[in-house]
């Protein structure tokens, strides 16, 4: 980060500090993480920077649903959704439908999470995320909880897939 700093290089200053969010959220620091998201934030809005400014929001909306803010969190997927669409991020699209399925989901929407659920399964077919990557492992926890609140047995699979 300070060489970052040092070299006058913003694009990757944001990019480092939206990460050191992700790390404090994932170590339960959520101050920390919400200020760091929040600089992130600032830094890409400046620089433009669509895609990222589309990553930090995903990462945020999933800290605010976790803090129980969940109008926040909504406002912050709406956000950062169509600039992902935008820019044809979609590791990182199929990972924020992820989470707003999970958001979904415990509002209550289950038909909306499932539908949500599919595209993000779409997009991880498309792109060729197996199982064992950061978005597999998502798709799979989120496929567990839905089911589990269906009464039936996880699975899901994509279409054109044998049953």
């Amino acid at each position: 980060l300070a060489i970052e700093r040092e070299l006058g290089n913003r694009r990757l200053e944001g990019q480092i500090i939206g990460a050191l969010g992700k790390l404090h959220q994932g170590r339960g620091e959520s101050e920390l993480a919400r200020t760091h998201y929040d600089s992130a934030l600032a830094i890409h809005r400046a620089m433009g920077d669509r895609r990222s400014e589309g990553i930090t929001l995903a990462h945020l909306a999933s800290l605010l649903h976790r803090q129980g803010s969940i109008e926040a969190a909504q406002a912050a997927l709406a956000t950062g959704e169509p600039l992902l669409r935008q820019v044809d991020a979609y590791l990182e699209l199929a990972q924020l439908l992820c989470i707003r399925a999970e958001l979904e989901h415990r509002s209550g929407t289950k038909a909306a999470a499932l539908a949500t659920l599919s595209e993000a399964e779409d997009i991880a077919f498309r792109i060729g995320s197996g199982p064992d990557s950061e978005l597999g492992r998502m798709l799979a926890k989120l496929r567990r909880a839905l089911a589990a609140t269906a009464g039936r047995k996880p699975g899901g699979r994509h279409d054109g897939e044998a049953a």
